[in-house]
Parts: C-alpha cells; sequence; structure tokens
C-alpha cells in the first residue's frame, strides 16, 4: 500500500515541487506522517515568533545548529629591530648634536665633529660630581662609603628648568631599592654637551664608580664621588 505524504502549506517546502507527492511504503509513511505533524505543529502555534519557528524547525529536522567556526586571527609578526643599525644611527645621531653644540664655540664645523667623533670613539667619559658640599650631601656621600660601588645605581636628570644654568644635569643615586637622592651635578663644561644628548632623547649609561676623599688631609677632607657615562 502506497501513501502520499503532503507537507503544511506554510512549511518552507511546501512550494518546493520535490517535496510534493512522494510515494512511500506503509513503514516510511508512518515515520514522515510523524515528521510532518511536528512541523505542523511548530508552524500553527501562537506562542512561537517567525523567527523562532525557523528556528524550531531547524532544530527538529537537522538536530541542535552546529555552531559556526571562527578561524583564529593571525597574529602579525613583530617588527624585528636590528640592534646594530639602531645603535649606529643613536651613535650618528649623538655625534651630529655633540658637534652642533661644539661648533658654536669652535666656529669651524668640520674641526667640531672631529671633536665629537673623539668624545664618542673613547665611548666612556669618566667625571667627578660638583656641588657635593651643599646642604647634606657630604652625610649622604659617608653613608654611601658602607656600600660598593657595584650596590650603588645612578642616573642622570636633566633639569632644564634649573636657573643657575639651562643645561644642568643632575645626578642621583639609589642603594638597592632605596628612594633615589641628589648628589649634585655633572660639571657645567660637560652638561653643554650631554644635555643636548639627553634632550633628543637618547640614553646615557650611568655606573657609579666610588666615593673619593673623606681624609684628614686638607686638601682630600670633602668627599666626592665619580661617575662613568658611557655612549
Amino acid at each position: 500500500m502506497k501513501n502520499m505524504i503532503y507537507f503544511h502549506k506554510n512549511s518552507k517546502f511546501a512550494g518546493a515541487s520535490k517535496y510534493r507527492n512522494y510515494n512511500l511504503t506503509t513503514a516510511h509513511a508512518e515515520h514522515f506522517n510523524k515528521t510532518n505533524e511536528e512541523i505542523k505543529n511548530i508552524m500553527d502555534s501562537e506562542n512561537l515568533s517567525k523567527e523562532e519557528k525557523v528556528i524550531k524547525l531547524k532544530e527538529y529536522l537537522h538536530g541542535e545548529p552546529k555552531q559556526e567556526t571562527v578561524e583564529p586571527a593571525i597574529e602579525s609578526k613583530p617588527e624585528i629591530i636590528n640592534p646594530i643599525k639602531t645603535n649606529i644611527q643613536n651613535i650618528r645621531k649623538t655625534v651630529c648634536t655633540l658637534a652642533n653644540k661644539i661648533n658654536q664655540k669652535l666656529k669651524d664645523l668640520s674641526a667640531s665633529f672631529k671633536k665629537a667623533w673623539q668624545l664618542i670613539k673613547n665611548k666612556v667619559i669618566q667625571s667627578k660630581i660638583t656641588g657635593v658640599t651643599f646642604g647634606n650631601t657630604q652625610k649622604i656621600l659617608s653613608r654611601l662609603t658602607r656600600y660598593t660601588h657595584k650596590e650603588v645605581t645612578a642616573e642622570l636628570i636633566r633639569e632644564p628648568e634649573n636657573k643657575y644654568d639651562i643645561n644642568a644635569i643632575a645626578v642621583t643615586v639609589s642603594v638597592k631599592e632605596s628612594k633615589a637622592v641628589k648628589i649634585g651635578y655633572l660639571p657645567r663644561d660637560l652638561a653643554q654637551y650631554l644635555s643636548k644628548i639627553l634632550d633628543k632623547g637618547l640614553t646615557l649609561k650611568t655606573t657609579f664608580k666610588g666615593i673619593t676623599g673623606g681624609n684628614t688631609n686638607i686638601d682630600d677632607y670633602y668627599y666626592g664621588a665619580l661617575v662613568e657615562i658611557e655612549f
């Protein structure tokens, strides 16, 4: 015996010719009649909106809707910075800055560049710190004698608003994680050049080299300090 199966008139399949008038056996007919009844119940429901009916039909006919797979975003590779190239650029920038400053006195650009290259070629400048007799600096320097120079961290701080010297570069020190304190300034003749480098945003590595003085000899009575500046 053959049965004729029809989908509900509101079903999205009703208008598709390939779903009309299936000629099926009784076993198949019972199965699809049950399916057809469920579809009819969903479409006739007054408690469901049109969108909800579509979702229900999809769930009934195809099971739970598949979750769309989202392709992971491809992370852009970070820009590889060439440290050698960057260092060369910084050196050239430093030389130009120094040469321009030196040229203000020499009035000879060629000679100024030669002097600037000589300073950079040496790579390291060791300098004493000035202004160590002001305030409580002597007490601070006295305390620093308890530590090795490797335990003390030094840093250069620009002071463009300094009323005594617009090129002023202060020197601060700290031991381990203690608060940094000012112990003086770089000499004026050095600060006038290095201030331009710091103002350009370039870094000058500074190392504390130790305490001087503190002797009973009148010529070496006051404590002093030395720093090493690396380009």
